[in-house]
């Protein structure tokens, strides 16, 4: 999997990982996007020595955008419906709801919007998130900073990329669209993809 450098309350507590049916499921300390959202900064774990208190804020440095963001005015909850995130994950959704301001670890930028949809299935949550960027940010957050961790994913928006083994970011008309599983088998990218798919018809 890999590390996200700022951690929601919620998910941190929940990142204990654990074994079912003989299958060790390997836990994001908090969804891939929701961290990812804030700072970009998602590297793998298996080599990585960074700890989840251990950002390495770039956004104070990143250059402004070029291009015009997209104002983020969208209910990220309305993205998916629960039926579908239930039979793509799978697991019943137990409960749908946006994530406040009290369950991250620090404020997130201006127009981030992020909405849990609880299972009861070996999965885990799934986060769904969106944020007004430009293309120029974007690409130093997710694709320039950590090439090797993280592949190109073709025919998804106008760029998406996936990272570790959960996280799968798309960039479309100026925002940055982010589904997360909570425990992911590095098999996940198939589900990420049907789901980012229908969301992005709704942004």
């Amino acid at each position: 999997m890999f590390a996200l450098t700022l951690l929601t309350a919620r998910w941190n507590r929940l990142a204990l990982g654990g074994v079912e049916a003989g299958v060790m499921r390997r836990a994001a300390p908090i969804a891939v996007l929701a961290a990812c959202l804030l700072s970009g900064a998602c590297t793998s774990t298996s080599s990585s020595s960074a700890s989840p208190g251990s950002s390495s804020r770039s956004s104070a440095s990143t250059p402004e955008p070029a291009t015009p963001v997209a104002p983020n005015v969208i209910d990220p909850c309305s993205l998916l419906p629960g039926g579908l995130v239930g039979r793509t994950l799978p697991g019943s959704v137990t409960k749908v709801r946006e994530l406040s301001a009290d369950e991250f670890a620090s404020p997130p930028p201006a127009g981030t919007a992020v909405c849990a949809y609880e299972t009861n299935g070996r999965s885990g949550e799934l986060l769904v998130g969106i944020r007004p960027m430009g293309r120029k940010q974007y690409d130093a957050l997710f694709v320039e900073r950590d090439r090797a961790n993280t592949r190109r994913v073709r025919n998804v928006g106008e760029d998406a990329r996936y990272s570790g083994c959960g996280g799968l970011s798309v960039y479309a008309n100026g925002r940055v669209l982010q589904v997360g599983i909570q425990f992911a088998d590095c098999n996940a990218l198939g589900r990420l993809v049907t789901l980012a798919r229908v969301a992005l018809r709704r942004l």
